[in-house]
């Protein structure tokens, strides 16, 4: 069943949801973005209803904008929980923390951020909301001056969003400590056993040091090969810890010069935002399945 909102939804998608005569939730939202009455529309009523029935139904959107209705709908469901444990990069820390127990993190509020000394922060760090999207209020703080850099960017005003509070939320933030290495991008889902479906992966890359942008990401046979195990093993483990099954998700993670892999995030119900990962094995090579 997909979940379509805004900001975007592809052309690839929407031919691939009537290819496949795929459920599609027929709310405000997605009948404006999409005027196809071929496609087999359900209404939100009869949706809901399939949802609470059957908790285990398969779930897809393309942009976390839809989380939205999810917590509008299915507040206190066991899918809207987990939703929130993994939206809530404080709350994903602290469920996961017997698995990373060298790993620190606090959360703390915006006012709070301004008030602090800097012999109270552990350089060198990244700080970011705590419910984020899209690298928006994410620094990385590798010394005082970094520090006043990014508190100048740390505001109420300058972090105005188009984003709704459950998808971008700057009243709390997280810092954590820096995590070195390799970054990398990863499309997965967790099938009705809970085990992990590698669907792609792609090595994020930056300008420098300090750069957070999401701007290019590249993948290769090479890539996939290297890393799929290990990262499977990874993701399963995590999914276990969450009880996370019929649920897709898009992973960031860093691989350090030792192997080690360590969880930036894992954002839930989509794959890359805005169906931009999501699409590439389609239009590259023609596989869709």
């Amino acid at each position: 069943m997909f979940l379509i909102d805004k900001p975007y939804v592809s052309d690839f998608l929407i031919d691939t949801i009537r290819d496949h005569q795929f459920n599609i939730i027929a709310t405000k939202t997605a009948k404006e973005l999409i005027a196809d009455d071929s496609l087999n529309w359900i209404d939100e009523e009869k949706a809901l209803s399939v949802i609470k029935n059957n908790p285990q139904t398969p779930i897809y959107s393309n942009s976390e904008n839809a989380l939205a209705w999810i917590d509008q709908h299915l507040g206190e469901s066991e899918l809207a929980l987990q939703i929130k444990s993994l939206k809530d990069k404080a709350t994903f820390r602290e469920l996961i923390a017997n698995l990373f127990p060298d790993f620190n993190f606090k959360k703390i509020t915006l006012d709070a951020i301004h008030k602090l000394a800097p012999r109270e922060l552990p350089f060198p760090f990244v700080i970011k909301p705590a419910v984020g999207f899209f690298s928006i209020g994410v620094h990385i703080v590798k010394n005082e001056a970094d520090w006043e850099k990014a508190k100048n960017e740390l505001n109420t005003e300058k972090l105005k969003s188009i984003f709704p509070k459950n998808v971008l939320n700057t009243t709390h933030f997280i810092i954590e400590d820096f995590i070195e290495g390799e970054e990398f991008a990863i499309d997965y889902y967790h099938d009705h056993q809970g085990n992990v479906v590698l669907l792609n992966m792609l090595h994020h890359l930056f300008s420098s040091a300090s750069d957070t942008s999401d701007r290019v990401y590249t993948t290769s046979k090479e890539i996939i090969e290297k890393h799929k195990v290990r990262i499977e093993d990874f993701l399963n483990t995590i999914g276990k810890q969450l009880s996370l099954k019929n649920f897709p998700a898009h992973a960031e993670v860093r691989i350090d010069d030792n192997g080690n892999i360590i969880p930036i995030e894992i954002n839930p119900l989509r794959f890359g935002g805005w169906c931009t990962t999501a699409d590439l094995l389609g239009i590259t090579l023609g596989f869709n399945l």
